[in-house]
């Protein structure tokens, strides 16, 4: 988290997004969203009357309340404790057929499983999972960038579904042995079509990542099972689905 003062973005219930002027990002959510890259979590604040957070390490400054971080649960959300031993095909499989059978019907599991495609209907719709599957055709050929600049900003949701799908990507590529240079070339076409969604792949670039993913990935190496599966696919409406599709498919 870097200084400075950070305006507010975007704001929900249980959740208020800043943006200070150099494209650095923070989220302020209620306790029950869990820990994240850029989350801070706290109890009791109105989220959605919030307008500035102020960060001069390690206070915060939350609309003139004063925070010592210290204070604050923190969160670690690296990945780096599940590289070895490496989430293999097996427990890949695991995970998707249980993701399958759950999936959000208009999020990107087609991409899986071709017959998903039956839920898309309406011009947009059938636009949107074209344009996702040339995408995919890319990456499958090793055509990241094009990949990367095909996915960007299609689809549904406050975070667009390519962009939640190449987070997913990103954050593969610290599972693969090849990952490096891949992420490289994703990351160099600056993925994300808006602040939120730019904040999320940076952090998949960083091998970083949401509580309920880091939770799921751990279910995975160490137990070989997908039962935090369910709380990834509560994250945004297709959000959480769209990021395991390009986990899965990278």
């Amino acid at each position: 988290m870097e200084n400075g003062l950070y305006s507010l973005h975007s704001a929900f219930a249980s959740a208020a997004n800043f943006i200070a002027d150099d494209g650095a990002f923070l989220s302020l959510v209620s306790a029950e969203k869990g820990g994240g890259p850029f989350n801070i979590c706290l109890s009791g604040c109105a989220f959605a009357s919030v307008r500035f957070v102020e960060v001069h390490l390690p206070r915060l400054i939350v609309d003139g309340l004063e925070l010592e971080l210290d204070s604050v649960p923190a969160y670690d959300s690296s990945v780096a404790a599940f590289r070895h031993p490496r989430i293999g095909s097996g427990e890949l499989a695991v995970l998707e057929k249980a993701y399958l059978k759950s999936a959000t019907s208009l999020s990107m599991a087609f991409v899986l499983d071709s017959s998903r495609l039956r839920h898309f209907i309406s011009g947009f719709e059938r636009g949107f999972a074209e344009r996702a599957l040339n995408g995919c055709a890319s990456f499958s050929a090793r055509d990241y960038a094009l990949a990367a600049r095909t996915l960007n900003g299609t689809g549904f949701g406050f975070t667009p579904s390519g962009d939640d799908f190449i987070a997913g990507l990103l954050l593969a590529t610290h599972f693969s042995s090849a990952g490096a240079q891949v992420r490289e070339i994703i990351a160099a076409e600056k993925p994300g079509s808006n602040p939120v969604s730019a904040a999320a792949c940076r952090a998949a670039c960083g091998g970083c990542a949401s509580a309920p993913v880091k939770q799921l990935l751990r279910e995975l190496q160490v137990c070989g099972t997908s039962r935090g599966l369910a709380e990834v696919l509560k994250i945004g409406s297709t959000s959480g689905a769209d990021l395991l599709a390009g986990f899965i498919f990278a």
